[in-house]
């Protein structure tokens, strides 16, 4: 059995697991880590076991990272269909969080340049994936929140928290009373690629198993994604607090950054 050191002395583990959830919740396995399939693995106190890896898995350990026990060391701003990264620019001016900034953009959304490699949304969430280098906290708007929520059900154990402001989350968004938008929004958007409007993703029965922290932030003025839907996530993700604002549209980021910085502040720090 293989033995790592690095946690604190005197860290409690126990407590920290049912306070985050299962222990795979709080391991991170590195591609480094090369196992096919994974070992079992339990955080204790002084360290990682890998139980028996060597010998049933006959794995190559290279390293492990711990990162859901690290705050996030970068935050990655994701925006809706507009591609507009200038979404989330105030709220993060706005937030005291030491963390990397990075604003996504979608190649052929908005001002971004088509990439002949991005040919329909797996492409965009691999984009996604490849932030995940390091312990990242996701924050996300509208479709931007679709693939954060991809990227979590993905690669869970590089994701410490989730930021998501008026998404479909995934949810079949007709039983909710939204705003069908995309057609009128090519019609106004001509450069969006053709697959755009074709995507239609339900995650519903995937994120009940989703542990990672979870601030929703939803305005009750929003016809594109109303608050039905964030009551109905609240409801499918475990790890979920639903914020709704008063007033607060669809372009919640911007128009109530001086109120959601806090907000996500406070969420980054537990």
């Amino acid at each position: 059995m293989a033995q790592l050191a690095g946690l604190p002395d005197g860290y409690d583990a126990d407590r920290e697991i049912q306070r985050r959830g299962s222990p795979e919740r709080i391991v991170t396995w590195n591609d480094a880590v090369r196992l096919q399939p994974q070992p079992s693995a339990v955080v204790g106190n002084g360290g990682l076991d890998i139980c028996d890896a060597e010998s049933k898995m006959k794995a190559t350990i290279h390293r492990i990272r711990i990162w859901a026990l690290d705050p996030p060391t970068r935050l990655l701003f994701l925006p809706g269909a507009s591609g507009n990264t200038e979404i989330w620019r105030p709220v993060a001016e706005r937030l005291r969080h030491g963390a990397e900034r990075i604003h996504q953009g979608w190649p052929g959304f908005g001002g971004e340049r088509l990439d002949s490699r991005v040919q329909g949304f797996d492409d965009l969430l691999q984009l996604v994936l490849e932030r995940l280098d390091r312990p990242t906290a996701v924050i996300a708007q509208s479709m931007g929140g679709v693939l954060a929520l991809q990227a979590a059900l993905a690669a869970p154990h590089r994701i410490t928290h989730l930021v998501l402001a008026v998404t479909s989350g995934g949810l079949p968004m007709v039983e909710h009373g939204a705003e069908d938008w995309r057609e009128a929004f090519a019609a106004a958007h001509l450069q969006l690629p053709d697959w755009f409007a074709a995507s239609n993703v339900d995650l519903s029965d995937q994120l009940p198993a989703l542990t990672i922290p979870t601030l929703l932030l939803w305005g009750d003025a929003d016809p594109i994604s109303p608050v039905e839907v964030g009551k109905r996530l609240a409801s499918r993700l475990p790890g979920a607090h639903l914020v709704i604002l008063s007033g607060g549209t669809h372009d919640l980021a911007m128009e109530r950054a001086q109120e959601i910085a806090p907000l996500i502040d406070r969420h980054l720090s537990t």
